[in-house]
């Protein structure tokens, strides 16, 4: 296996009243990681200290193996679009990509689809123009490792999709790697990341392959990042206070369960035949942990006739399985 591009262990950093802590990350070349999280919780920030632009206070930073407090940021041999743009204003757009580019500069903003006129200063461009000049000036470069920040703000959800797939095709050309950050869980899943990274209010609360921690969550704040529309807790009857008889001091504790649960319900016509093990009961509601014929256990939502023992049908639409 290819030794890791870029390395983050324990990283953190203060500034102000804010503090960025606990980051860990090892990304390979052909790799993409996608760091998500709302607004303040620190994703530009770690982009900033991956680039140079922000001193870290903790841990350590690790490009091709060499400490990064060594490395001035024109040194890390990296491309990044950060979210102020950074263009210069009274440069033309052809200019701007064709002043960092390895290459035609054409080309990169074909590739963005940049339609406007190429030779007027970019502060005359809308926003949308402005994020395809700024994203063509990154990936033109074809650095080892480029960082996104926001790369679909001002852009359609069609050009934010086509702006993935050139992203990672171009990466993937010169086996880099590409580390995108976002607000919105819809902009990082265009770009089939490898790695979820997840924050909160500085603090890295998930960090795992992508399909881990989707079907993993592990606690209600990465759930609803990650999409999940409901979000139950489940516990023992210890926990809430008198026991209830359906549950045994044998059934297994579940501090908590994410769940969509749209996604599979109880129904007399469902497809799919399963047996209600056990019903949890929580402070949202009453789950059944069922096992369907497949051997897989999930968790439902109960109905006032679910029965432990019974025999069900469901139906499922897209189901996902979490631990149950």
């Amino acid at each position: 296996m290819a030794e890791p591009l870029l390395q983050l262990r324990n990283v953190g950093t203060r500034r102000g009243g804010f503090a960025l802590s606990g980051v860990e990350l090892a990304l390979r070349p052909g790799q993409c990681a996608a760091v998500l999280g709302p607004s303040g919780c620190g994703k530009s920030t770690l982009l900033e200290i991956i680039a140079g632009l922000e001193r870290s206070y903790e841990g350590e930073v690790l490009i091709n193996g060499c400490d990064g407090r060594r490395l001035a940021p024109a040194q890390r041999r990296l491309a990044a679009q950060m979210q102020e743009l950074g263009l210069w204003e009274r440069f033309s757009a052809r200019k701007n990509v064709a002043l960092c580019a390895q290459g035609d500069a054409d080309h990169w903003l074909d590739q963005m689809e940049f339609s406007a006129l190429r030779d007027i200063a970019v502060a005359n461009l809308s926003g949308g123009e402005r994020q395809r000049v700024a994203l063509a000036r990154a990936l033109s470069r074809q650095a080892e490792l480029t960082l996104l920040d926001e790369p679909g703000a001002h852009l359609d959800r069609q050009s934010a999709l086509r702006l993935a797939e050139v992203a990672r095709e171009s990466v993937a050309e010169r086996n880099g790697a590409l580390i995108v950050a976002s607000h919105r869980l819809d902009d990082v899943l265009r770009f089939a990341p490898d790695w979820l990274l997840i924050l909160q209010t500085g603090a890295c609360v998930r960090s795992a392959p992508s399909a881990e921690a989707i079907s993993d969550p592990r606690n209600s704040y990465v759930a609803s990042l990650l999409g999940y529309e409901t979000i139950v807790g489940v516990a023992t009857g210890e926990r809430l206070g008198a026991p209830r008889p359906e549950i045994t001091r044998n059934e297994p504790s579940i501090a908590l369960c994410a769940w969509r649960f749209a996604q599979i319900r109880e129904s007399a016509q469902g497809p799919l035949a399963a047996t209600v093990l056990a019903l949890l009961y929580g402070e949202f509601g009453v789950c059944a942990r069922i096992e369907l014929e497949t051997g897989e256990r999930v968790l439902i939502p109960a109905t006032a006739k679910t029965e432990v023992n019974a025999r069900i049908r469901v139906v499922a639409d897209t189901p996902v399985f979490l631990r149950a």
